[in-house]
């Protein structure tokens, strides 16, 4: 199946997008690129299957021209000395335009704001999540029927690596028990009741014994995938109390040393 691609070019998300559909786009070496098995953004120019988008060069002009002002090119003539007094002044059309530049004011002591209501930006802010790209993981995925959660983490049946959201981990342990109530029903007890006592033994079954056995590896992988969303190892799934708050807490926005963000593309 062929690889499809998204960039951001500056402003928004393209894709998803064949590698066809990326020679049209004309991207640069400098923009983010991303597709499925990345674990995070990068710039074209540190994938090498993209070298071939970069290295295109435009085919020769007939006419030499200057692509800016559509004129003939350098001819090496100088243009005559810049003379200050021959530059007419400059009138603001927009005398309500307030310089948004601080550094100004400290280069000239005699300058007031003339628009005292204008906070410069925190300087001291710093990002709780260096490793989220504010520019890239802005659209969801689409969110799958409830039961394909609980296929999935099957689909991963010993995968120990990477992440699970929220609903992965909680409706594949709601299916869960679910199916295993059924099995205990379909089991049923051994034994006979007299004059309202029970004589026998009870057992669930084989079906649920077979079922038990078989669901251990991914309820397992399942919940340190779970542990990895938060960015916590997967030994964290055995300490009591706390691995339950972990499961309900929301996962790290954008990809940590984990993986990607499973919940955004």
């Amino acid at each position: 199946m062929e690889k499809q691609y998204y960039f951001f070019n500056g402003t928004e998300q393209i894709g998803p997008l064949s590698y066809s559909d990326l020679q049209s786009k004309n991207p640069t070496p400098e923009m983010l690129f991303w597709y499925e098995g990345l674990p995070t953004w990068k710039k074209g120019a540190e994938l090498p299957e993209l070298a071939g988008l970069f290295n295109r060069m435009p085919p020769p002009l007939s006419t030499p021209t200057n692509p800016v002002y559509n004129q003939p090119p350098f001819t090496g003539q100088q243009s005559q000395p810049y003379n200050p007094q021959q530059v007419p002044p400059y009138n603001n059309p927009n005398p309500q335009y307030q310089n948004p530049n601080p550094q100004y004011q400290q280069s000239n002591p005699n300058y007031q704001n003339p628009n005292p209501q204008y906070q410069q930006p925190n300087q001291n802010y710093q990002n709780p999540n260096p490793q989220y790209q504010q520019y890239g993981h802005t659209q969801l995925r689409p969110t799958p029927p409830v039961y394909e959660w609980y296929i999935m983490a099957w689909q991963k049946y010993a995968q120990f690596t990477g992440r699970a959201r929220r609903s992965e981990y909680w409706y594949f342990f709601l299916f869960h028990l679910i199916i295993s109530f059924v099995l205990i029903y379909i089991g049923g007890s051994r034994g006979n009741y007299y004059n309202g006592e029970y004589y026998g033994t009870r057992s669930y079954g084989m079906l649920y014994n077979v079922y038990q056995l078989a669901v251990l590896l991914p309820a397992l992988a399942v919940g340190v995938r779970r542990m990895h969303d938060v960015g916590k190892s997967g030994w964290f799934l055995l300490i009591p109390i706390y691995n339950l708050i972990l499961a309900c807490t929301e996962g790290d926005r954008g990809p940590n040393q984990y993986g990607a963000d499973p919940k955004y593309m």
